[in-house]
């Protein structure tokens, strides 16, 4: 995809992977919108390309509202956590702390539920799961959870938005589908270009 005057939406943007990966998309470009619970974490980056906007994932109206305020767009991410994660062993955890541990496959969720009626046709989705999902570590069955849903996830629902992008049924898309791809970190090395090089799940071996 050429990224150049592309708009971009990424959501965890303020820190970490989201980011590296905004700053990334600048520097190829694009127009960016960092999506975090507290975009104050990036008050240090400044940028003419870049704007920053408060949501949280796991709220459904607060998602769409991002979505229907900055539509269309090219590029749609999510590095989200949502928040808290539980790790140690699974018989001595607290379930509460395990099932909070979704909130990132929530948050994914909402993202690509609302999102992709805004996408445009030659778009593309990227979410970002772990490397705990393909080589889990002690203590990290929690992550290796989220992870594995958050890539099935990305296998299950690809096929029907390719339908539906490819129908006039959707906002902004009337042409051939998009592509919704799941990242790991950590585990798969993307040659310095995550966005131009990344890797659908049924390539990750």
């Amino acid at each position: 995809m050429e990224i150049k005057n592309k708009k971009a939406l990424v959501f965890g943007g303020t820190s970490g992977i989201g980011l590296a990966t905004c700053e990334q998309l600048i520097e190829k470009g694009a127009d960016v919108i960092a999506i975090s619970r507290d975009p104050s974490k990036a008050n240090s980056v400044k940028h003419n390309r870049l704007t920053f906007e408060i949501c949280d994932v796991r709220i459904e109206e607060d998602v769409k509202k991002v979505f229907e305020k900055y539509a269309p767009f090219e590029i749609l991410i999510s590095a989200a956590t949502g928040g808290s994660r539980a790790a140690g062993p699974f018989l001595e955890m607290d379930m509460l702390g395990f099932k909070n541990s979704f909130d990132k496959l929530w948050g994914y969720a909402n993202v690509v539920r609302y999102g992709t009626n805004y996408l445009s046709s030659d778009g593309t989705i990227v979410l970002v799961s772990g490397a705990p999902a393909r080589r889990m570590k002690p203590g990290q069955i929690a992550l290796s959870a989220v992870g594995g849903a958050v890539e099935n996830l990305v296998r299950g629902v690809a096929n029907e938005i390719a339908i539906s992008l490819a129908t006039p049924l959707t906002k902004f898309s009337t042409a051939p589908p998009t592509a919704e791809r799941a990242i790991c970190p950590g585990f798969i090395r993307l040659a310095g270009a995550p966005l131009t090089n990344t890797i659908v799940p049924s390539e990750l071996k």
